[in-house]
């Protein structure tokens, strides 16, 4: 839309745009970084709602940036755009895998629009 993230909410923090994120943050991994992506969904009981599960296969550059960056930002939050919209942003562990969980994602659609991103660019 005209408004990336209009739709969104916050639940706490300060509201950071996504022209000054794309502007200051480090870009850590791209598409090139990614060679699947499956949805699992969730129930979260205290909210009373689905919440979704993206299981990303990292390549190998794409486990070494995780690693290299998870390195030094350990519980740091690592923000995952698609078509300047922040998605989710989850936190990192520190550690060698070759899948990634983003998760939660809130919105089964942009679950979907991220899985079915990674999977297009593989065809």
């Amino acid at each position: 839309g005209s408004a990336p993230g209009a739709s969104h909410s916050v639940a706490s923090g300060s509201v950071v745009s996504n022209a000054v994120m794309l502007k200051t943050l480090p870009a850590v991994m791209n598409l090139q970084c990614f060679n699947s992506a499956e949805i699992e969904t969730k129930y979260e009981p205290f909210l009373e709602k689905n919440y979704y599960i993206v299981h990303v296969g990292l390549t190998d550059e794409g486990t070494s940036r995780y690693w290299q960056f998870s390195s030094e930002h350990d519980g740091e939050r690592l923000v995952f755009l698609l078509n300047d919209e922040v998605i989710t942003c989850p936190k990192m562990s520190f550690m060698t895998t070759s899948q990634l969980d983003i998760e939660p994602i809130w919105i089964k659609e942009d679950a979907q629009k991220l899985a079915d991103v990674i999977n297009k660019q593989k065809r």
